[in-house]
This record gives structure tokens, sequence and C-alpha cells, in this order.
């Protein structure tokens, strides 16, 4: 379970996620995002290893399905948005970094399903 009670929302992880992944957060007064990056594709490139990533803003926002995004929902007057990757996150990965990002990724929908807003 991944708790951001500064945020406002829970989720659930896989537990095979765990020591492969690492979560980066910004925040300002109309937008803040979570990420969830691969820990050693961005150690390689601080811009690819991007697994998903859930951005809030303050108000509701249109036509992100383009970019990849879902909504999740609002609470607080916030507005809770689900994002996968739309390109290659994984350029200077091994083999081996690949085919587990690759997986990774796939488990973010079953991720979505979890998500919830507080």
């Amino acid at each position: 379970m991944y708790s951001n009670s500064n945020l406002g929302f829970t989720l659930e992880l896989p537990q095979s996620w765990e020591g492969k992944y690492i979560v980066k957060e910004n925040s300002n007064e109309d937008f803040s995002f979570v990420e969830f990056l691969h820990k050693d594709i961005v150690k390689k490139n601080e811009f690819g290893g991007r697994i998903f990533h859930i951005d809030i803003f303050s108000s509701a926002q249109q036509n992100l399905s383009a970019l990849g995004g879902k909504a999740i929902g609002s609470a607080n007057g916030k507005h809770y948005y689900f994002f996968t990757p739309t390109d290659i996150q994984d350029e200077e990965a091994t083999p081996e970094e690949k085919e587990e990002y690759a997986k990774m990724v796939k488990e973010t929908e079953e991720i979505f399903k979890t998500v919830k807003v507080v």
C-alpha cells in the first residue's frame, strides 16, 4: 500500500515491485504530481523510467486521454488523473531492465483500479 496523506490518495502496488521503483513528488498551488519511476532506468536517464504518474489539478481538465490520462476522481477541490507513458521510457536500459519495466507498465492497469482519493 502506498499512501500520500499530503496529496490525499492511496493505491496498492504489486509486491513484486518492492525495491524496483522510486517515487518523486512535486507540488505548487495549482498543480501537483507524483511519479513512480523504475529505479535503475532513471539512474541512467533522468527523463526515463516513468512507469506511471498521478497528477492533481485545482480545476477539472479536459482531453487528457490523448496524453494517456484517466480521471480518478475529485475531492476537496482537487481533481486527480492517472497517466501511463505514451513514449519510450527505457532507451538506455539493459534487456533485463526493459523486460522488467514492460511488465511493470502492464501492471499499471490493475494499480489504477486501486487508487482511492481520501
